[in-house]
Parts: structure tokens; C-alpha cells; sequence
């Protein structure tokens, strides 16, 4: 999460892929705001359907920020 925060692109789509790998329980947090600035990225879109997700940011929808 890091990664994300300092604008670390690159760096924190390569962890969120190796926590893919490895089934990191908190992969499914996703959806939240903190991963905003990957959501257009075409890596981090791979990432949710791989996991069966929704590709829109459901949880900000509903009422969470």
C-alpha cells in the first residue's frame, strides 16, 4: 500500500500481482479509495477480473470512502 501512496505505480501493481500469486487475503480490498490512482491502469483492471471483481469502484458507491 505504500507503493500506492507515494505514486509508486509500477511497484505497487507488481505487489498487488505477486499477492495474486500467493491468494493475499487483502487483495479484495481493492474496491476501496486507496487504489484509485491504479483503477484506469490496464494491470490493475486485469487484477479484479482475475479475482472476479467488479471493475467499478462498488464499495465507494455504496457510502464507503
Amino acid at each position: 500500500m505504500f507503493h500506492t501512496s507515494a505514486g509508486e505505480r509500477n511497484e505497487a501493481l507488481d505487489r498487488l500481482e505477486k499477492g495474486l500469486e500467493i491468494h493475499d487475503p487483502a487483495l479484495p480490498y481493492l474496491g476501496y479509495s486507496l487504489f484509485d490512482d491504479l483503477r484506469p491502469h490496464p494491470r490493475f483492471q486485469d487484477l479484479l477480473r482475475e479475482m472476479r471483481l467488479p471493475e467499478g469502484d462498488k464499495k465507494r458507491e455504496g457510502g464507503r470512502s
